[in-house]
């Protein structure tokens, strides 16, 4: 039977292969990452942790905590950054980074992006975006969730959408331009729980310096 108040951290293939960038992901979206946690459990044999509450919550004054509950949450919403957020996500600031000329280009030997317009936030809105979520309880909401169904092309908008590092990671990190491609390699990484921005810095490092990446698996 099924219980939506069930939360599970769990690991990957990557973390069950000690990959030293495999994350923790909880509901295929939400990711511990960059520090290889998810190879920390795969290597004590646990795929998942999964927690299920049932008491509830006794406040002393539910009413007052309401009131700051619905103050804070103002708050935060009419501050433009939140806003800005809300509307565009983290990828909000690929074109601020572009225009500027210091987004992460080529492995890192350029700021510079011819096509840094096509990964801008503006055109994930409309060429890819499916709808927004947010972590529990924020009022932001400002993660991506995309989908792509083309032929030979598929994203599953349940792996949710790349963030700015990943755009830049596996975008223009590798030279990247197509939002598609990008949005399909975050699945994967999602998929099987990858970290994303260590994910693109291995992939781009041969194909700009030559150097062979060493396996430690």
């Amino acid at each position: 039977m099924r219980d939506d108040k069930v939360r599970i951290a769990q690991i990957g293939p990557a973390g069950e292969n000690l990959v030293r960038f495999a994350n923790i992901v909880n509901e295929l979206k939400h990711f511990n990452g960059r520090n290889g946690l998810g190879a920390v459990m795969g290597s004590k044999k646990l795929k998942a942790i999964a927690v299920r509450g049932t008491k509830p919550i006794n406040l002393y004054n539910k009413e007052k905590i309401n009131q700051v509950t619905k103050n804070i949450t103002k708050r935060i919403m009419d501050n433009p950054l939140s806003r800005g957020l809300r509307e565009l996500g983290t990828p909000g600031v690929v074109r601020p980074f572009y225009e500027a000329g210091c987004l992460p280009s080529y492995n890192w030997t350029t700021g510079y992006f011819q096509e840094g317009e096509n990964l801008t936030a503006e055109t994930l809105n409309k060429t890819i975006l499916k709808g927004t979520k947010g972590c529990y309880a924020c009022p932001i909401r400002c993660k991506r969730i995309v989908e792509v169904d083309e032929p030979g092309l598929k994203v599953d908008s349940a792996y949710g959408g790349p963030e700015y590092e990943t755009i830049a990671s596996l975008g223009s990190l590798c030279g990247i331009s197509d939002l598609k491609y990008i949005a399909k390699a975050n699945e994967l990484c999602n998929k099987y729980t990858m970290d994303t921005i260590s994910t693109g810095m291995a992939l781009n490092l041969p194909r700009f310096t030559g150097h062979q990446v060493k396996s430690y698996n």
